[in-house]
């Protein structure tokens, strides 16, 4: 494992942070290729256009090609094409998750940052009234998800 590799797992309601850092003072110096996960709207979005704002170089990713693609006009036109990768990942599927860190590593030769910001939440109904569907979705996202993702990472 790279020694600056760090792994950020959001967790709803709760940040659960894996990290390891190297002796230098400057940090964020070294912190330049990061994978956001669900990325191509909400806090992942802003997550994005923050990082690459600091010269960063971003994968984001989301279940659908077209936000993905959205993504990727809208951030390269600011950004620079050469900062910015996408890639289609459900992270309900290691399979994905795998494929989102090798085609990342891929185009820019390293990961210094993985945040899982995937989270599902079913605030419209009292737990007692979802069905069992609602509460598996809600796992595989939350626990399964943020477990793969960081297994990945690792």
């Amino acid at each position: 494992m790279h020694p600056l590799l760090h792994c950020i797992s959001w967790l709803y309601p709760e940040v659960i942070l894996f990290y390891s850092i190297g002796n230098d003072s400057d940090v964020t110096h070294y912190m330049k290729v990061i994978v956001i996960t669900v990325s191509t709207k909400g806090i992942g979005r802003g997550l994005a256009e923050v990082f690459l704002s600091l010269g960063c170089k971003v994968a984001v990713a989301s279940r659908r090609q077209s936000a993905v693609d959205e993504t990727l006009v809208q951030l390269s036109k600011k950004y620079g094409s050469e900062n910015v990768f996408g890639h289609v990942c459900d992270i309900t599927k290691m399979d994905d998750v795998r494929a989102l860190w090798n085609t990342t590593f891929q185009k820019f030769g390293k990961i210094d940052i993985w945040i899982n910001n995937a989270g599902q939440a079913n605030l419209l109904k009292k737990f007692w009234e979802l069905d069992g569907e609602s509460i598996q979705s809600v796992v595989s996202t939350n626990i399964e998800g943020t477990m793969y993702g960081s297994k990945v990472a690792i």
